[in-house]
């Protein structure tokens, strides 16, 4: 029998790769599977609401102070960034507010390698609002829904490794944010992703979490 196809390739309107001090703004992008993709060495950048993806303002907050996020509608089915469809990083006092949010689904894990036998690769994890290192942040009034996680890979043919394990879909995600604030959002249809395919003999990988909100480090009401 054949071998296990391999991974896909990273497609986005924009990829950033050791890049810092860069602004992105005023681009139009559309039917492109991520808007910016960002690597995590080049997350200090400024990404412009004024870049769209599908018609859809990118929202991708890094370093900023004071800033409020409001009445946006997020509504394409397709990932303005790699992280979420509104994301902010290393920030404080930001204020998430009445924003509609729905559609976005994590990519695909990569296969496993035949030959070998590899397992398949988790899917990527799915998150409609990001606060990552957010101190005295807010997000309220918000409605998510439509999040669902990436499929993990495929398990290697040969030696009948298991498939990967899907991704994780977050309505809201926190991540070591202090002091932060949720009132009154309201999130469904938040799915985890489903484990990856089994090669010959093993068994299929386990399917994501699907959380509404997901907090992991710092505190908050």
């Amino acid at each position: 029998s054949g071998g296990s196809p391999g991974a896909s390739g990273r497609a986005a309107g924009i990829r950033l790769v050791g890049t810092t001090g860069v602004t992105v703004s005023a681009n139009t992008i559309t039917s492109a599977p991520f808007g910016v993709h960002m690597e995590p060495d080049a997350l200090s950048v400024t990404v412009a609401p004024s870049n769209t993806l599908d018609g859809d303002s990118i929202l991708y907050l890094h370093g900023a102070s004071n800033v409020t996020l409001s009445g946006y509608t997020l509504a394409a089915q397709s990932n303005p960034t790699n992280f979420g469809k509104i994301a902010v990083f290393q920030s404080s006092g930001i204020t998430v507010q009445g924003n509609t949010v729905s559609g976005f689904t994590g990519a695909v894990g990569c296969s496993g390698d035949s030959s070998f036998g590899a397992k398949g690769c988790a899917g990527q994890d799915a998150t409609g609002i990001l606060l990552q290192v957010c101190t005295s942040c807010t997000a309220t009034g918000n409605t998510v829904s439509g999040i669902v996680g990436g499929k993990g890979g495929m398990g290697g043919w040969s030696k009948g490794t298991s498939g990967g394990t899907g991704g994780v879909a977050a309505g809201i995600r926190l991540v070591s944010s202090a002091a932060f604030s949720l009132v009154d959002n309201r999130v469904s249809g938040v799915v985890g992703g489903a484990g990856g395919t089994t090669g010959e003999y093993a068994g299929g990988g386990n399917g994501g979490d699907g959380l509404a909100v997901l907090v992991s480090g710092g505190s908050g009401t």
